[in-house]
């Protein structure tokens, strides 16, 4: 018989909300919950959130949400990547636009 993992493991994914703001917690978990997130992408969650409050200047356009929070960090990190492999940044006159 084949054995069924759950896709959601509980407290031990949820145990890393405690570290942020008392206005945030119940959005990252219900967003950690809802995208059935595992430990190491739950404190991936809360690493994007403190980013994200450290760097309010570059984050115009990214709102406070969970989901925002995650994209902001993204974004950082593939701007850091092209800047260690020496691509230019993209000037912010040119946006991305979505597909």
């Amino acid at each position: 018989m084949r054995e069924c993992k759950p896709l959601y493991s509980g407290a031990p994914t949820l145990s890393s909300v405690m570290y942020l703001p008392d206005r945030d917690r119940a959005a990252a978990a219900e967003f950690i919950v809802d995208n059935n997130f595992g430990v190491d992408q739950a404190k991936e969650l809360i690493r994007a959130y403190d980013i994200r409050k450290t760097r309010d200047s570059q984050a115009k356009g990214f709102g406070s949400t969970p989901g925002e929070c995650l994209a902001f960090k993204i974004w950082r990190d593939v701007q850091a990547g092209r800047r260690a492999r020496g691509v230019g940044l993209i000037p912010s006159q040119y946006p991305l636009k979505p597909p």
